[in-house]
């Protein structure tokens, strides 16, 4: 098997266990897969809030950590918005780390920029629970429902 074809094995098996249990977790996911990586689309309304959207781009998962990145929540329904990761769609509260970056970075293991330029240790390879895609998403859902705004 290709290195891609095994990211996105890596990939399709913790879209799998979010599918699972996203009636109980109360969000919506989405599988969807390019020649090289697999991209896992999340969406998640806050109970008496916004309604956040966020995605893990999978390329070479898991020997690096996702990309996460909060799209536009219209992107959920309009393909053409699949780009629109504007600072505003992003969540604001605690846990929401200011970088050198055009966004905020989630102070949650599990995604790319968390690791990023040493500012935390610990992605593990082979991955160890807390660093599934499906932990951190887990994760993300308890700030957004908790935290975030």
């Amino acid at each position: 098997m290709s290195t891609e074809d095994t990211s996105k094995a890596a990939a399709r098996h913790e879209f799998e266990r979010l599918v699972a249990q996203a009636d109980h977790l109360d969000i919506e996911v989405r599988w969807a897969e390019t020649d090289d990586f697999g991209l896992i689309t999340i969406r998640c309304p806050k109970p008496e809030g916004r309604t956040f959207v966020f995605q893990l781009t999978c390329d070479d998962y898991p020997r690096i950590a996702p990309l996460l990145r909060f799209l536009n929540p219209e992107a959920w329904t309009k393909s053409e918005l699949q780009l629109d990761t504007s600072r505003e769609h992003w969540p604001t509260g605690s846990s929401m780390a200011e970088r050198n970056k055009p966004f905020p970075v989630p102070c949650i293991r599990g995604h790319r920029d968390y690791y990023e330029g040493g500012w935390h240790d610990g992605w593990s390879k082979p991955l160890i629970e807390a660093d599934t895609m499906y932990q951190t998403v887990v994760q993300i859902r308890n700030a957004i429902f908790s935290v975030w705004s």
